[in-house]
Protein backbone atom coordinates (compact mmCIF):
# COMPACT_ATOMS: atom_id res chain seq x y z
CA UNK A 1 0.00 0.00 0.00
CA UNK A 2 1.15 3.54 -0.75
CA UNK A 3 2.24 5.96 1.96
CA UNK A 4 -0.63 7.79 3.66
CA UNK A 5 -1.51 11.31 2.62
CA UNK A 6 -1.95 13.89 5.37
CA UNK A 7 -3.34 17.35 4.68
CA UNK A 8 -0.39 19.72 5.13
CA UNK A 9 -0.73 23.24 6.49
CA UNK A 10 0.72 24.63 3.26
CA UNK A 11 1.25 23.31 -0.23
CA UNK A 12 5.03 23.58 0.04
CA UNK A 13 4.96 21.51 3.23
CA UNK A 14 4.46 18.53 0.92
CA UNK A 15 8.16 18.80 0.08
CA UNK A 16 9.13 17.96 3.67
CA UNK A 17 10.03 14.37 4.46
CA UNK A 18 8.51 12.81 7.57
CA UNK A 19 9.43 9.64 9.40
CA UNK A 20 5.87 8.31 9.61
CA UNK A 21 5.50 6.98 6.04
CA UNK A 22 3.68 10.04 4.68
CA UNK A 23 3.33 10.72 1.01
CA UNK A 24 5.41 13.77 0.09
CA UNK A 25 6.88 15.29 -3.05
CA UNK A 26 10.24 13.55 -3.30
CA UNK A 27 11.25 14.84 -6.74
CA UNK A 28 9.32 18.01 -7.62
CA UNK A 29 9.91 19.31 -11.12
CA UNK A 30 10.76 22.95 -11.82
CA UNK A 31 7.89 23.74 -14.18
CA UNK A 32 9.28 27.24 -14.86
CA UNK A 33 12.34 25.71 -16.52
CA UNK A 34 10.25 23.90 -19.15
CA UNK A 35 9.77 25.41 -22.59
CA UNK A 36 6.12 25.90 -23.60
CA UNK A 37 6.11 22.81 -25.85
CA UNK A 38 7.74 20.71 -23.09
CA UNK A 39 5.19 21.98 -20.59
CA UNK A 40 2.32 21.08 -22.91
CA UNK A 41 3.71 17.55 -23.32
CA UNK A 42 4.32 17.27 -19.58
CA UNK A 43 0.71 18.16 -18.79
CA UNK A 44 -0.55 15.79 -21.49
CA UNK A 45 1.57 13.01 -19.97
CA UNK A 46 0.16 13.63 -16.49
CA UNK A 47 -3.39 13.80 -17.87
CA UNK A 48 -2.84 10.59 -19.80
CA UNK A 49 -1.52 8.78 -16.72
CA UNK A 50 -4.46 9.99 -14.63
CA UNK A 51 -6.96 8.81 -17.23
CA UNK A 52 -5.21 5.60 -18.30
CA UNK A 53 -4.25 4.13 -14.94
CA UNK A 54 -6.40 3.18 -11.97
CA UNK A 55 -8.13 5.96 -10.03
CA UNK A 56 -5.69 5.77 -7.17
CA UNK A 57 -2.62 6.13 -9.38
CA UNK A 58 -2.21 9.56 -7.83
CA UNK A 59 -0.71 7.69 -4.87
CA UNK A 60 2.18 6.53 -7.06
CA UNK A 61 5.25 8.59 -6.25
CA UNK A 62 6.01 9.59 -9.85
CA UNK A 63 2.43 10.67 -10.58
CA UNK A 64 2.14 12.46 -7.25
CA UNK A 65 5.40 14.36 -7.81
CA UNK A 66 4.30 15.50 -11.26
CA UNK A 67 0.81 16.56 -10.12
CA UNK A 68 2.31 18.37 -7.12
CA UNK A 69 4.76 20.21 -9.39
CA UNK A 70 1.95 21.38 -11.65
CA UNK A 71 -0.21 22.53 -8.75
CA UNK A 72 2.73 24.32 -7.14
CA UNK A 73 3.19 26.27 -10.40
CA UNK A 74 -0.50 26.44 -11.28
CA UNK A 75 -0.62 30.24 -11.54
CA UNK A 76 1.97 30.24 -14.31
CA UNK A 77 0.39 27.49 -16.40
CA UNK A 78 -1.21 28.44 -19.72
CA UNK A 79 -4.99 28.19 -19.75
CA UNK A 80 -5.00 25.07 -21.96
CA UNK A 81 -2.67 23.27 -19.53
CA UNK A 82 -4.82 24.30 -16.56
CA UNK A 83 -7.92 22.99 -18.32
CA UNK A 84 -6.36 19.62 -19.21
CA UNK A 85 -4.97 19.10 -15.73
CA UNK A 86 -8.13 20.10 -13.88
CA UNK A 87 -10.35 18.08 -16.19
CA UNK A 88 -8.29 14.93 -15.54
CA UNK A 89 -8.32 15.51 -11.79
CA UNK A 90 -12.03 16.30 -11.75
CA UNK A 91 -12.89 13.27 -13.83
CA UNK A 92 -11.03 10.89 -11.53
CA UNK A 93 -12.44 12.55 -8.44
CA UNK A 94 -16.02 12.24 -9.70
CA UNK A 95 -15.57 8.53 -10.41
CA UNK A 96 -13.90 7.82 -7.08
CA UNK A 97 -16.99 8.13 -4.87
CA UNK A 98 -19.21 5.65 -6.69
CA UNK A 99 -16.22 3.32 -6.92
CA UNK A 100 -15.74 3.37 -3.13
CA UNK A 101 -19.44 2.71 -2.68
CA UNK A 102 -19.33 -0.35 -4.94
CA UNK A 103 -16.21 -1.61 -3.14
CA UNK A 104 -17.97 -1.39 0.20
CA UNK A 105 -20.88 -3.42 -1.17
CA UNK A 106 -18.47 -6.07 -2.45
CA UNK A 107 -16.79 -6.25 0.97
CA UNK A 108 -20.13 -7.02 2.62
CA UNK A 109 -20.59 -10.07 0.41
CA UNK A 110 -17.06 -11.48 0.84
CA UNK A 111 -15.70 -13.57 3.68
CA UNK A 112 -12.11 -12.31 3.40
CA UNK A 113 -12.17 -8.51 3.75
CA UNK A 114 -8.41 -7.89 3.62
CA UNK A 115 -7.98 -7.21 -0.14
CA UNK A 116 -11.14 -5.10 -0.29
CA UNK A 117 -10.13 -3.25 2.88
CA UNK A 118 -6.77 -2.37 1.31
CA UNK A 119 -8.50 -1.11 -1.84
CA UNK A 120 -10.93 1.00 0.19
CA UNK A 121 -7.99 2.44 2.16
CA UNK A 122 -6.24 3.23 -1.12
CA UNK A 123 -9.36 4.90 -2.48
CA UNK A 124 -9.71 6.93 0.73
CA UNK A 125 -6.10 8.04 0.41
CA UNK A 126 -6.61 8.99 -3.24
CA UNK A 127 -9.78 10.85 -2.28
CA UNK A 128 -7.79 12.98 0.20
CA UNK A 129 -5.12 13.72 -2.41
CA UNK A 130 -7.62 14.72 -5.10
CA UNK A 131 -9.49 16.88 -2.57
CA UNK A 132 -6.34 18.70 -1.49
CA UNK A 133 -5.14 19.25 -5.06
CA UNK A 134 -8.52 20.52 -6.29
CA UNK A 135 -8.89 22.83 -3.28
CA UNK A 136 -5.52 24.36 -4.15
CA UNK A 137 -6.66 24.86 -7.75
CA UNK A 138 -9.77 26.61 -6.47
CA UNK A 139 -7.68 28.90 -4.25
CA UNK A 140 -5.43 29.81 -7.20
CA UNK A 141 -8.47 30.54 -9.37
CA UNK A 142 -10.06 32.65 -6.64
CA UNK A 143 -6.86 34.66 -6.21
CA UNK A 144 -6.71 35.21 -9.94
CA UNK A 145 -10.33 36.35 -9.97
CA UNK A 146 -9.80 38.70 -7.03
CA UNK A 147 -6.66 40.25 -8.44
CA UNK A 148 -8.35 40.88 -11.78
CA UNK A 149 -11.57 42.12 -10.23
CA UNK A 150 -9.88 44.42 -7.75
CA UNK A 151 -7.13 45.53 -10.11
CA UNK A 152 -4.19 44.26 -8.08
CA UNK A 153 -0.87 44.02 -9.82
CA UNK A 154 1.39 40.98 -10.20
CA UNK A 155 3.44 41.93 -7.10
CA UNK A 156 0.34 41.57 -4.94
CA UNK A 157 -0.51 38.22 -6.55
CA UNK A 158 3.00 36.91 -5.91
CA UNK A 159 2.88 38.08 -2.31
CA UNK A 160 -0.58 36.66 -1.74
CA UNK A 161 0.19 33.28 -3.29
CA UNK A 162 3.43 33.08 -1.32
CA UNK A 163 1.57 33.92 1.88
CA UNK A 164 -1.14 31.32 1.35
CA UNK A 165 0.98 28.50 0.06
CA UNK A 166 4.16 28.84 2.11
CA UNK A 167 3.15 30.40 5.42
Amino acid sequence: MAPHFFFPQTLRALEEEHEDNRLYAQNPIDIASLHPSELEEFVKGVSFDLSDKELFCIEEQDVFDRVYSLIRSYASLPTSCKFNLVESLRSNFSVLLPNVDSLSRVSQSQDDDTPVFDRVASHRNAFKIYTFVLINVQVWEFLSYLSGRLGFDSKWRKWMSASIFTA
